[in-house]
């Protein structure tokens, strides 16, 4: 049996800085090809707008792969390039909370270790201020769920009804 959490909407902030960042990326690329070609060979410029179109087209796709679900006995939770399949026996949902991100700076995300960053939108692993190990799918700081397990680190998930999730792992 699966249940899917929905998430919380992401704002217009992410997909403008996204969009700013790959509209000025192609004209860097663009402003190094061009002295570096060959007089009347043009191919190293669509070489480098080629390649910037496919990696914004990627970013874009990654950035939009955003689930979670219970799926049997495991809490799934999809983000960009990252799936983790946590058993529900290796979670702690009477230590988890709902809290604000900006009244609660200790469960911030304050360094990346391997995921997508952007303003407005953190997917993957993360390391909270005092270094703990972070999973994250924030898409809106105010409502987060902070989910700690059993290992240590915590899971931090932005979902539009935070607590029917954790409802649902405690019923069980």
């Amino acid at each position: 049996m699966k249940r899917e959490f929905a998430l919380a909407p992401t704002g217009k902030l992410p997909w403008l800085f996204l969009a700013g960042l790959l509209g000025i990326l192609p004209m860097l690329l663009i402003a190094v090809s061009v002295p570096a070609a060959a007089p009347g060979s043009p191919q190293v410029t669509y070489a480098a707008l080629a390649l910037t179109g496919f990696t914004a087209l990627g970013i874009f796709a990654l950035a939009r792969r955003r689930s979670v679900a219970i799926e049997g006995d495991r809490l799934v939770i999809r983000a960009a390039l990252y799936t983790q399949r946590i058993p529900l026996a290796e979670l702690c949902p009477e230590q988890a909370r709902i809290v604000d991100l900006r009244e609660h700076h200790q469960w911030r995300p304050a360094l990346r270790s391997n995921g997508l960053g952007l303003p407005g939108l953190k997917l993957g692993h993360f390391r909270s201020r005092g270094l703990g190990k972070l999973f994250c799918v924030l898409t809106d700081a105010s409502r987060v769920l902070v989910l700690p397990e059993r290992g240590g680190r915590a899971l931090l998930l932005s979902l539009e009804r935070p607590q029917a999730l954790l409802d649902a792992l405690r019923a069980r």
